[in-house]
């Protein structure tokens, strides 16, 4: 039961956590997540056998972890750019684990994540109706944040068949006012029906029809207006470093704002590379494209969202969105046998990087400068 519990910390408990906005919400997750993961691994070398990806996975789990050190180290902000990056490494080991999770141990993890959404809807009605919310945002930092959890959330619900989650969720969505939200909707549902030329798909064509119309209508409003001067400092920043960007979490302070570029691929590019970006969302890509119809969903939808609104620039949205979208792959028979004489040294190996690395990890978030 390693495994649910080391995914559940990040995909379920980050949501409550106020998405895991802030440095302690993201030191208790990313502490959690490295000591189950050591843990995990100890236990699987006392068994003498350790599971591992495919060789596709692992080289792009690999090649991006690689990609952002380097950002990392090429950069001028310096240790800075160390908590994005561990919320982007904490998103993309996701990938490699979730070919050791099984059929049954992914239902536990559904059901953990079902658990915070019956929290985070209970919060978003007792703030429409005790405390007299216009736009409640329940346990996260805006209410279009809260909306692409919702956005991911509300297909969960539909699978499990919870029709009161579902009911509710789509209340709160509404509640949210947020256009970035229902242009998500409409793309997600696009998109996941396309392969099946349903009914459900051309509707998801006529909402993203009306999403556009709307844009346009507010083409001259002060929030959009806003908006194209992000994008602009992005594309400004992705032509001065286009090979390494400029460093993870560095758009905000390199642009004199508070603001991410309310673009998730443009920040990405901006603050990683354009190879980077190429990597991330054309592996994204592949694996949402064989994926379950539900999670294809919310992957796709909240992806559409993070186009105008920065809903995966938080932490926790993105642990589950990365959740979604490496459901995806099958679990990996694939092992490499551990030799009972090289087994304690492979334990002290293990036990000695995963101890260095949440002792690394308490330096930078526990202790910020």
């Amino acid at each position: 039961m390693i495994l649910p519990v080391l995914l559940a910390l990040p995909v379920a408990l980050g949501l409550l956590l106020r998405g895991a906005e802030g440095p302690w919400a993201q030191l208790i997750v990313h502490i959690g997540s490295m000591g189950a993961l050591t843990l995990w691994l100890l236990s699987r070398t006392a068994v003498g056998y350790i599971p591992r990806p495919s060789h596709r996975n692992l080289l792009w789990a690999v090649s991006l972890t690689v990609l952002s050190a380097l950002s990392v180290a090429y950069n001028p902000m310096g240790v800075r750019t160390y908590p994005e990056w561990l919320n982007f490494l904490n998103a993309l080991w996701i990938f490699p684990v979730m070919a050791f999770v099984s059929k049954d141990e992914r239902r536990y993890i559904d059901s953990a994540i079902r658990a915070a959404a019956w929290i985070l809807m209970i919060l978003a009605f007792y703030q429409k109706f005790r405390m007299g919310d216009s736009q409640p945002a329940s346990a996260l930092a805006s209410p279009e944040i809260y909306a692409g959890a919702v956005l991911m959330l509300l297909p969960l619900s539909l699978e499990a068949r919870d029709w009161l989650l579902a009911a509710g969720l789509t209340a709160t969505l509404l509640w949210t006012q947020s256009l970035g939200a229902w242009f998500g909707f409409s793309c997600g549902l696009f998109v996941s029906q396309l392969w099946r030329k349903s009914a459900w798909s051309t509707a998801g064509l006529i909402g993203l029809l009306v999403c556009l119309v709307v844009f346009y209508g507010n083409i001259q409003s002060p929030g959009f207006l806003n908006r194209v001067n992000l994008w602009g400092a992005a594309m400004t920043a992705i032509f001065n470093n286009p090979l390494l960007g400029s460093g993870p979490g560095s758009f905000a302070v390199l642009s004199k704002g508070t603001q991410y570029p309310s673009n998730y691929i443009l920040r990405t590019a901006s603050e990683y590379g354009v190879p980077f970006a190429v990597l991330w969302f054309g592996g994204l890509w592949t694996c949402m494209r064989r994926g379950n119809v539900y999670k294809r969903f919310g992957a796709v939808a909240v992806l559409s969202q993070s186009l105008w609104d920065w809903s995966l620039s938080m932490p926790a949205n993105l642990w589950l969105f990365s959740y979604f979208v490496s459901s995806s792959l099958s679990e990996e028979p694939r092992g490499v046998n551990v030799p009972s004489r090289h087994k304690p040294v492979v334990g002290a190996l293990i036990l000695a990087v995963g101890g260095l690395l949440c002792l690394q990890t308490w330096h930078v978030l526990g202790r910020p400068a």
